[in-house]
């Protein structure tokens, strides 16, 4: 009796050991995951800040023939979002 007692004790200590060291695992990984992904907002912001960039959205398709723009061509370069 006293050694299944043992035993049971010793399946739950290692159940629970088990478990924490799942929940550790899992807080890891999903830190790494914010890490990275605060590293990719950050580095984003700081090239949106830089005044070298050059947008890739800065494009100016040429408007159809016989069409013209109603005033000043809009500079979408110029637009900041805060």
């Amino acid at each position: 009796m006293q050694a299944r007692l043992a035993q049971s004790s010793a399946a739950l200590l290692a159940n629970a050991r088990l478990s924490l060291e799942v929940l550790l695992a899992n807080s890891y990984f999903a830190l790494r995951g914010l890490d990275i992904q605060t590293d990719v907002y950050r580095r984003a912001v700081a090239n949106y800040a830089s005044p070298s960039r050059s947008p890739s959205y800065a494009y100016e398709a040429p408007l159809r023939p016989g069409w013209t723009w109603p005033g000043p061509r809009p500079s979408w370069h110029l637009l900041r979002l805060c």
